[in-house]
């Protein structure tokens, strides 16, 4: 005779207290640490900004990626003013300084284009 063994009753989950956090979660008001400086992924708008600022070397890339890192390079500054612990200020810096050159020299090429496509059509 096969007797199918007797599965014990599932308790229902307990909603009375809040879930407790992640073991692997920092305490909050910790200071970074040095890998939160090489990557600060707590500051995703100063990593997008330098992600972006260096995407936009690449010609293709450059009108969208390049105003883009330096809006996001700008909010990250300002993220970091707010919150002095936030790490990611030398990324939002180059993300603005690469981002300003790239789109500089865009529109400079763009403007030279059409400069000296229409002198040239005269």
């Amino acid at each position: 005779m096969n007797e199918e063994p007797e599965i014990p009753p599932v308790a229902p989950p307990d909603y009375s207290r809040p879930p407790q956090p992640g073991q692997y979660a920092p305490p909050p008001n910790q200071p970074p640490s040095a890998l939160d400086h090489l990557i600060p992924a707590k500051n995703m708008k100063a990593l997008l900004a330098y992600y972006f600022g260096v995407f936009s070397i690449v010609p293709c890339f450059t009108p969208i990626l390049g105003p883009a890192a330096i809006v996001l390079g700008i909010l990250g500054l300002k993220e970091v003013r707010l919150n002095p612990n936030l790490p990611g200020k030398g990324h939002a810096i180059v993300g603005i300084v690469i981002g300003s050159i790239m789109t500089f020299l865009l529109v400079a090429v763009v403007v030279l284009v059409l400069v000296f496509g229409k002198a040239s059509n005269d």
